[in-house]
């Protein structure tokens, strides 16, 4: 009488693949590629800004030191979700009165997120004057780092000087001011 064998000897592909398939269907979810994420600049910011000047800025042209640091809060980015703040400072040296409009000048700043990876931001600065404000439009691009290839705009409103601090020495020696920094 013949002997049977088994089902599994008689199939042992079979018993491999049930084994098998469960093995190979998890390691796929496992290792699968992530979904992507979104563009490259995909970040909003508010900006408080913190500009200070030495000697002080006065109705008479004058060689100024300035300082101008900028902090960034609520930063949301659904391609860096871990960035949610960061600063920047920069100096120049100008010669400025309080009554000369801002000019129109290029700008590179560095701005160091709260994860400890920077973006350089490149771009043109240009002023206008609204209803007795100074407000500051900065746009340009994202040359390296975080974000690098996004375009950018950060726009911040500060008061306009006041003429009596202009006429008192030491003279505007700081001016403050909020906005948004933005991707384009």
């Amino acid at each position: 009488m013949p002997t049977i064998a088994p089902r599994s000897a008689r199939f042992p592909g079979r018993l491999a693949l049930a084994v098998l398939f469960p093995v190979v269907s998890a390691l796929v979810l496992v290792i699968a590629p992530a979904p992507a994420h979104a563009a490259v600049g995909d970040f909003t910011c508010t900006a408080s800004a913190y500009d200070s000047y030495a000697p002080g800025i006065q109705t008479t042209p004058i060689l100024q030191h300035e300082t101008f640091a900028v902090s960034y809060s609520a930063c949301q980015s659904s391609s860096q979700p871990s960035i949610t703040s960061g600063t920047t400072s920069s100096n120049a040296v100008a010669v400025r009165r309080c009554l000369n409009t801002a000019p129109t000048d290029s700008a590179t700043s560095t701005i160091t997120w709260n994860t400890g990876r920077t973006s350089t931001f490149a771009g043109t600065i240009t002023a206008s004057y609204v209803a007795n404000q100074t407000v500051l439009t900065w746009q340009g691009t994202v040359t390296s780092g975080v974000f690098t290839g996004a375009g950018f705009t950060e726009t911040i409103s500060q008061s306009n000087f006041s003429p009596l601090a202009c006429a008192t020495p030491p003279g505007v020696t700081s001016q403050s001011g909020t906005g948004t920094l933005v991707s384009s």
